[in-house]
Formats: C-alpha cells, sequence, structure tokens
C-alpha cells in the first residue's frame, strides 16, 4: 500500500509539471501557483519523492527553461506598451458601451429642452434683446453687412458664420438645427465621461439628460456662442481624462489643436479652459518622463490648431474684419473689467444659476476629493482655479453675457462623475437629491420666454405693428435704422440698418465712427423707442434730414422717414 500511494503521488508531480510546462497561456501568478502545489506534493515527507525531484531534466524541460531564460526583463518601455495595450482595450470596450447608449432619449430630451430656443420654426414670441441681437446678424450677414464692421458683436468670427448659414433659407430653420446638434452632442459627450468614471449606464444616462436641461436653461434663447463652443470644450475634458487616467494616442493632439482653434473662433470665454488643459499634459509628461512624445503632442496640437487658424484668418481677411474681430471678441471681453459694471442683478442672476445648476456642488466635491485625484491632481487643481478664474471674468466683465455661466462646465463636468463614482451612488438616490435641478431649469428655460413677452406685452405688440407698416413701405434694399435695445423690428420686418448702436463699453473711437456714419446716414426710416438716450448726432441728423411720422397704435416709439 505505501508503494502504491507513492507511485500515485509521484505520478501526480509528474502530471503537474507537464501541465505547467505545455500550458502557455498561463499567467504568471497561475505559474507560481502550480510549481507551489508541486512543490508540496514533492516534498511530502512521508514518500521522500526528493529523487524524482532530482532526476536529470528532459529534452523538453531544457527548452522550456532555455526560452525563459532568454525571455527579456520587464523594463519601464514594456510597462509603457502595456499601459498603452490596456488603454487600446479599455477604449474598445468604451466602444462597445458606445454602442449600447440610447441616442434616441438624449435626442428626445434635448429636442424638448430646444423649445425653449428662439430660432424654434414655431416660435411667435419675440426674442430678448441678447438674443435678437445675435439673430440679427445671420439676417445681416444674408443681406451684405459684416461683423464688427456694420454691427458689433463679442462673439467669434465662426459664430457668426453659423448665423449666417442658419438663415441660409429665409427663416431660422437651420440655425435651430445646430443648435439642436450643438446640444445633443454635448449632452452625448457628458454621458460618454461620465459613463467611463462610473460604469453605470443608468447614472450616467440620468446624469446627461439632466444636464441638456441645464444647458438649455442657461444658453436661454439658444442663439449663443457658448452652446456652440461647448461640445468641442466637452471633447477636450474627455479627451484629456482618459490622457491622464488611461493614455491615449498622440494623434489625437491634432483634434485637440483643431478644436481649441475652434472654441476660439466661437466664444473666446471658453480659452481658458484648453490652456489650462495644456499646462495639466505638460506637467503629467514631465512627471512620466514623456519628453520625445510630449514633443510629438506639441507638433500635433499646433498643427492642428494651424489650420482653422488659417482657414478662419482667410475668412477673415477675405471679409476684412480680421482686427476688427480679434479686437471685439478677443482683446476687448479679456480685457475690460471693472468692480463698477458689477451690478446686483447680474450677481443675483450668476449666483442662483451657480447654484440651481450644480455648479457649486461640483465645485465643493472636486475641492473635498482632491486628496485622491492621484495622477490627476494637478489637472484637478487647475480646474479648480480655472473656474473660479473663468466665473469672475463673466462677473467682472463690462459686455457682461449670462449665458457665458456654460464657460464653467468644462471645469467642472469632471468632478460630477467621480463624486458619484467614489460615492457608489445609484440612479435613485441621485434622483432623490437632485432632480429639483433639471426640473427648474426646465421651468426656467420654457418659462423664461413666455414671461419676457407678457412684461413686454404692449411694446411687443407695437413692435409688430412696426414691422408691419415698414414692409409694406419699403423694398427689400432700403436700410431702416431702429434705436432700441433689441432688433425685433428689423427682424421682423427682414431689414437692416447701415449703422449700429455702439455699446456704451466700447472706446471712444467707436462712438466718434458712429457719428461719422450717421451724419450721412440715408435709411429710410428711423425708428426710435422712447427711454432710450438719443446721440446728438443722431438728433441733429434727424432735424436735417428725416420728418416725424404718425402711425396709428404706437404710442411707444417715435417713426421718423427720410426727406
Amino acid at each position: 500500500m505505501p508503494n502504491e500511494t507513492k507511485y500515485s503521488r509521484s505520478q501526480r508531480a509528474q502530471s503537474a509539471s507537464r501541465s505547467r510546462r505545455h500550458d502557455k497561456n498561463s499567467s504568471p501568478e497561475t505559474d507560481i501557483y502550480t510549481e507551489t502545489e508541486t512543490a508540496k506534493i514533492e516534498d511530502s515527507p512521508d514518500e521522500q519523492v526528493e529523487a524524482t525531484a532530482q532526476e536529470p531534466a528532459s529534452h523538453e524541460d531544457q527548452a522550456v527553461e532555455s526560452e525563459a531564460t532568454r525571455r527579456p526583463p520587464r523594463t519601464a518601455s514594456n510597462s509603457s506598451r502595456g499601459r498603452r495595450q490596456f488603454s487600446h482595450d479599455k477604449q474598445k470596450e468604451e466602444k462597445k458601451a458606445g454602442k449600447a447608449v440610447p441616442y434616441p432619449i438624449l435626442l428626445l430630451v434635448s429636442f424638448i429642452a430646444s423649445a425653449s430656443f428662439y430660432s424654434f420654426p414655431l416660435w411667435s414670441i419675440l426674442a430678448s434683446s441678447g438674443q435678437s441681437q445675435n439673430l440679427y446678424s445671420g439676417l445681416a450677414m444674408q443681406l451684405g453687412l459684416t461683423p464688427y464692421n456694420d454691427f458689433y458683436g463679442h462673439g467669434g468670427s465662426l459664430f457668426y458664420l453659423i448665423n449666417q448659414i442658419g438663415n441660409t433659407l429665409g427663416t431660422t430653420l437651420l440655425l435651430y438645427i445646430f443648435s439642436l446638434a450643438a446640444l445633443f452632442f454635448s449632452a452625448l459627450l457628458i454621458h460618454n465621461l461620465l459613463f467611463r468614471q462610473t460604469q453605470s449606464e443608468k447614472l450616467s444616462l440620468t446624469v446627461a439628460s439632466f444636464s441638456i436641461f441645464i444647458i438649455a436653461g442657461i444658453a436661454h434663447g439658444g442663439d449663443t456662442a457658448s452652446l456652440f463652443a461647448l461640445p468641442f470644450a466637452l471633447w477636450i475634458a474627455r479627451f484629456v481624462d482618459q490622457y491622464i487616467h488611461h493614455d491615449g494616442r498622440d494623434e489625437k493632439f491634432i483634434l485637440f489643436g483643431i478644436f481649441t482653434a475652434i472654441i476660439l473662433t466661437i466664444s473666446p470665454i471658453f480659452l481658458l479652459f484648453p490652456a489650462l488643459s495644456i499646462i495639466a499634459i505638460f506637467i503629467y509628461n514631465i512627471s512620466q518622463r514623456r519628453f520625445g512624445r510630449g514633443f510629438y503632442q506639441l507638433l500635433a496640437g499646433i498643427f492642428g490648431f494651424i489650420v482653422i487658424g488659417y482657414l478662419t484668418a482667410y475668412y477673415a481677411l477675405n471679409a476684412q474684419t480680421l482686427y476688427t474681430s480679434i479686437e471685439q471678441s478677443i482683446i476687448m471681453p479679456l480685457s475690460q473689467f471693472s468692480l463698477s459694471s458689477l451690478s446686483i442683478n447680474n450677481l443675483w442672476h450668476s449666483v442662483l444659476a451657480l447654484i440651481i445648476s450644480g455648479f457649486i456642488f461640483a465645485f465643493y466635491q472636486g475641492f473635498r476629493n482632491l486628496h485622491k485625484s492621484g495622477p490627476a491632481m494637478t489637472w484637478h487643481i487647475l480646474m479648480l482655479l480655472g473656474s473660479i478664474l473663468t466665473f469672475l471674468l463673466i462677473l467682472f466683465s463690462k459686455a457682461y453675457d449670462f449665458t457665458n455661466i456654460l464657460a464653467l462646465l468644462p471645469f467642472l463636468i469632471l468632478f460630477i462623475g467621480e463624486s458619484l463614482a467614489k460615492g457608489r451612488q445609484d440612479v435613485f438616490g441621485y434622483l432623490s437629491k437632485y432632480l429639483y435641478t433639471p426640473l427648474i431649469m426646465l421651468v426656467f428655460a420654457l418659462a423664461l420666454p413666455a414671461v419676457y413677452h407678457f412684461v413686454n406685452k404692449s411694446v411687443n405688440s407695437q413692435e409688430k405693428t412696426l414691422a408691419s407698416y415698414v414692409s409694406a413701405n419699403t423694398t427689400d434694399r432700403d436700410r431702416v435704422y431702429v434705436l432700441a435695445p433689441d432688433k425685433n423690428i428689423n427682424l421682423l420686418a427682414s431689414r437692416v440698418a447701415s449703422v449700429d448702436n455702439v455699446p456704451s463699453h466700447y472706446p471712444v473711437k467707436f462712438q466718434q465712427a458712429y457719428d461719422l456714419a450717421v451724419a450721412d446716414m440715408k435709411d429710410k426710416y428711423v425708428i426710435l423707442e422712447a427711454g432710450q438716450k438719443v446721440p446728438d448726432s443722431l438728433s441733429m441728423a434727424l432735424k436735417v434730414n428725416y420728418k416725424p411720422v404718425n402711425v396709428s397704435g404706437i404710442k411707444d416709439f417715435s417713426v421718423y422717414q427720410h426727406n
């Protein structure tokens, strides 16, 4: 009996050794485990299998040992390649998961939220002051006017090109489609970023759907430069997050440069985000000793930036707006700040938007979990500082624009997903805490145009009457100048002016150019809204070249016709 036991255990030891040698797909951990078990069997004190273990190795054993000896040790380069392979596998998994993204749901929610856009084809409500200015830009460019010269604006050149194309069909249908696409792709990028962080399809879809109403609420009206720039900034946020945590392809830095240039030519207020992201990547590459890759990434980014920069510069040179576009969209908005320009109304609206949108909560979560950021520590610190600086730029700018608060979203969206992932929160837990946010924003987005129309019901009715009068008594070639806070009369009548109202914060040289243009103005009609300050040059031109006209039903406007 002892002999049989000795034989059977020796057989099992040899079988385990052969299994270990022939299993080429086994991992190092499996080999260690097999060797340990074999050692246990061979080292049985009762059976004394040492003689078997000391037998000369067969040719097969020598071949395996020789192959193991020739195997190169694991170096830093191999580790980097292994990490890149892991990143590649991770991207494959995310692409598979992306196929399951409920695009119809996000598109449906985006369509519902886009009903608050003034470019929505079924809307008959007149736009607010800022929105009417942007809508007017598309009409003016269709009729031959150039931005920054014939009318003023703080958006980038590409923003006004979008408005021009959006009015190609004679309506704002294309412009509405562009706005809807910007809203949808922003939500899609938020979903992808949050899914990578939380690995929860339901939770990422819920937060992305909520974000749609938040974005639509802040970009009230839809035709804003910040909305069109937002998806490009969110792509950069997702790309940098993936690069730092999972590595990524260096060729994508070409897109990084392209999207940075697009952001600059649409809404320069977003420019601080890609700039700080570049600094974060630079510091991260140094810490990882990626000097060669970092230099290649820099060249790729510069190449992408130059492509868009060259095309935009060519377009601006052709329209003779290169300098004026840089001056009005970049230099002036990012250099004119004053404490006196801050009003209680603007401060109240901004702080309320931060609370309702959850931006303050995201900032708090990012600051609280900063010590858990790992390799993304530098980037997260820069994002927190960048969000504070951007908010101050928006708040104290002389050209205050409420919709620019959207520029904070790329800074803070990272911390929302990470806080949900670390807190292991489910969909119901998230809904129980934050359901009020999208509901308030939905009401805000849909109710604001209606409230604005109700408060200004009398003025809006007179604007429609004047628009009908102007349309009936002018042709497409006639010009109509309206001195009012908005451009609704020009939009309804599809008539543009030869001069534009100068914003109060513009330098004196613009007012001087306005006085010279008004002296030679030959617009067929000039319409003045009650309560507006009339420049001296315009008063003189009205006395010399125009005569008053009575329009029935009009009490808040004065109408003048050219002699």
